[in-house]
């Protein structure tokens, strides 16, 4: 009995209206509004920058011009590094599955410096001049011997190229200077009209290769 006086005891002071919980606020965070200090919202931001640059390097330069292929001739020569040269055209089918192998390289060989030189209607008198048959094409220019490799590098040749080019790195493959006596630019030319050469294309581009170098 007691308990049920206690009971009925405190009913009596329970409100007699309903209870109800207060209302939940709806509005949402803007998009805009970080949900984290401003401090840890700056990390954030620089380390996603970071990783997007990281995840996106630089391509590897291009040059059009025979003056700024010079320059770059001129600029490897002076630092003492290997210059790696692609060839290539926009449309070509075999030059774009090179692209990513090619910028991969750049980046495993960071003491070599690289170019690629796309086709263009200005400049195609370098590509003829300097003795590419065909496309996708490399050339390695050692800082002292001049032109050493010169070759296709299609998707299946790729792998070979890069072994290649990591014996020159490394300094593996013996360059040959010779004991060769420069030619003038009249003998050169003089080798273009009456044909003497195997290829005009070779004798061209030996010939462009002294004008890139300051020799003539």
């Amino acid at each position: 009995m007691k308990s049920l006086a206690w009971i009925l005891f405190l009913l009596a002071f329970l409100p007699t209206t309903p209870f109800s919980l207060p209302p939940v606020s709806r509005n949402r965070v803007p998009s805009s509004t970080s949900v984290f200090p401003p401090s840890t919202s700056n990390f954030l931001s620089l380390h996603a920058t970071a990783e997007v640059q990281h995840a996106n390097p630089a391509q590897v330069k291009r040059v059009t011009t025979i003056e700024a292929f010079r320059e770059e001739l001129v600029l490897s020569r002076a630092e003492n590094k290997l210059l790696v040269v692609k060839f290539f055209a926009p449309w070509c089918k075999s030059c774009a599955k090179i692209n990513l192998p090619f910028e991969k390289m750049s980046q495993m060989h960071l003491n070599t410096n690289f170019i690629q030189v796309p086709v263009t209607p200005t400049n195609a008198d370098l590509h003829h001049g300097l003795g590419v048959p065909s496309l996708p094409f490399a050339h390695v220019y050692h800082p002292t011997a001049g032109l050493v490799e010169e070759r296709r590098i299609t998707r299946a040749r790729f792998r070979e190229f890069e072994k290649d080019l990591g014996n020159y790195v490394i300094g593996s493959c013996d360059v040959s200077y010779g004991d060769e006596v420069a030619e003038s630019d009249e003998d050169v030319r003089s080798k273009v009209e009456n044909a003497n050469e195997v290829t005009a294309g070779r004798v061209v581009r030996d010939f462009l290769k002294r004008k890139v170098s300051g020799g003539g």
